[in-house]
């Protein structure tokens, strides 16, 4: 039974009781009569909370072909061999837009809605950049972020990392974005923070709703009005950052020293105009996906250093012959001798990947398969990611964890860098993505993740507490640390060049 959230008189309510489960059965039978009939085996079981075991079926009883992944919103797993065919077509065929939109009901949450001038700034204007703003804006915001989210440590301190990556994050994202101060707000990083996780509740909140009758659900739900806030106060504390701009001159707005480039960059994007709504809008969607990923394979990184130290001062010696290498000074020009640090970092990402399913997208039109299977319209396909990164055709000995094993590769394979590096895509790494929406701003990721990486390892010990490494958190098809497990820091002398 859909109870709506009302309080007040309870005549009323009871009539809006009675109106919301008739109007919530004839939901149920609309929508069970235009879901697509899929004629897939389906594999798995609907109450499951991991969808790991499924995966692993699936592909020893349908290794060539699709089958279902019985989800509330049921989820076509096409065969790898299907990768090369799905990663270039265009939104008019499989779009990944509207499958956030169903799939995270972005009428509420922001997800799937248009942003395609943030994904063009991100893409174009802050990839070729990237070395500019590494140096100039990042560098002096993760001094500033580490020391302020980590603190003295001047004993054996415990902290919870994925607080402690998530803050550091939002402000090496803010710093680009809107610059200093607000980057270093509190109200304006908390109110980023708590969108990029309350929109999945907000999801969750809304789903067991049939869709006629969430407009009227909505608005009573804490968790809509959460957001709400959160959309609102970002909108608030751009506004004069608008108007500040239209009011720079153009060689104030080229200076290369000038953090919140990003908003100068978006504001020129737009063609007719825009307001702070529409700002805030398209900085929270960027929000939703470039804090809480890298902020998770972070704090994943520092626990996998918990359990495996042997690992951390080969790590240092690394960043210390880097810095040394570039005049005792870290930089931009650092990231490409860090070499055992991106397998590490990658590696990691292969075995706690964020998601067990990539390359989603929903059908937008009837699309036939090379083999003749024809996949009807509005349905949900993905590939599995699970089943590429625990490959032994692909991997040797997958379940083990080798933290050096892209580096050791590259250097006895010569040729193999381009496909072995931590940005990198291709049919058998879909971590990133491929194709046509291969994630647009891993390389400014990859730069965080590497750049917070360092200045940690450079000023503090760390070490697991006595229940050793935390187990992963899984939620269907996400994969997340756990948020409150904690990890001990300590400070030490740092290497030189790398100080706070």
């Amino acid at each position: 039974m859909f109870l709506l959230p009302f309080q007040g008189n309870p005549v009323l309510a009871a009539v809006y009781l009675v109106l919301g489960v008739a109007v919530a059965a004839l939901a149920s039978l609309y929508l069970t009569t235009r879901r697509p009939r899929l004629n897939f085996p389906i594999v798995g079981d609907p109450d499951a909370t991991d969808c790991r075991d499924a995966l692993v079926e699936g592909a020893i009883l349908y290794p060539d072909q699709p089958w279902v992944l019985p989800l509330q919103d049921p989820m076509v797993i096409l065969p790898h061999s299907a990768v090369s065919e799905i990663k270039s077509l265009p939104e008019k065929q499989m779009s990944l837009n509207k499958e956030l939109y169903v799939r995270f009901l972005g009428r509420y949450t922001l997800l799937g809605q248009d942003d395609d001038e943030m994904v063009s700034v991100i893409k174009h204007d802050l990839y070729r950049s990237l070395s500019d703003v590494f140096d100039n804006v990042l560098v002096d915001e993760a001094i500033y972020g580490v020391a302020a989210s980590v603190g003295a440590c001047k004993d054996w301190t415990p902290l919870a990392p994925f607080n402690v990556t998530a803050r550091i994050i939002t402000m090496l994202n803010g710093r680009t974005f809107v610059g200093l101060p607000l980057s270093r707000n509190e109200d304006w990083i908390h109110s980023t923070i708590a969108f990029t996780t309350e929109g999945d509740i907000v999801a969750q909140s809304l789903r067991p709703y049939p869709s006629l009758i969430r407009p009227v659900v909505a608005p009573f739900l804490p968790a809509v009005r959460s957001l709400k806030k959160h959309q609102a106060l970002v909108s608030k504390k751009t506004q004069p950052l608008i108007e500040a701009h239209f009011a720079r001159s153009a060689s104030e707005k080229k200076d290369p020293n000038q953090s919140g480039r990003l908003l100068s960059w978006l504001l020129g994007k737009y063609k007719n105009g825009t307001s702070p709504n529409r700002i805030a809008k398209d900085y929270l969607l960027s929000s939703a996906a470039s804090i809480p990923i890298p902020a998770s394979l972070l704090t994943h990184i520092l626990f996998e250093l918990g359990k495996r130290p042997e690992y951390v001062e080969p790590l240092r010696l690394e960043l210390r012959a880097a810095v040394e290498k570039n005049g005792g000074k870290f930089s931009y020009n650092c990231l490409g001798s860090l070499d055992k640090m991106d397998s590490f970092i990658k590696e990691t990402q292969r075995l706690n990947s964020h998601g067990l399913i990539m390359m989603t997208r929903r059908t937008t039109a009837k699309f036939t398969m090379s083999d003749g299977t024809v996949i009807p319209k509005d349905v949900s396909v993905g590939v599995s990611n699970y089943g590429l990164n625990m490959s032994p055709t692909i991997h040797e000995n997958p379940e083990e964890f080798r933290g050096f094993r892209f580096s050791d590769l590259r250097q006895s394979k010569p040729g193999v860098g381009a496909r072995t590096q931590f940005v990198s895509t291709g049919l058998d790494n879909l971590n990133w993505g491929y194709g046509n929406h291969a994630c647009p701003g891993r390389h400014f990721a990859a730069a965080e993740i590497k750049l917070t990486l360092a200045y940690l390892l450079s000023n503090y010990d760390l070490k697991l507490g006595d229940d050793g490494r935390p187990d992963n958190m899984i939620f269907g098809l996400l994969v997340v640390p756990n948020p409150f497990a904690k990890l001990l820091f300590k400070r030490r002398a740092p290497i030189a060049g790398l100080e706070l």
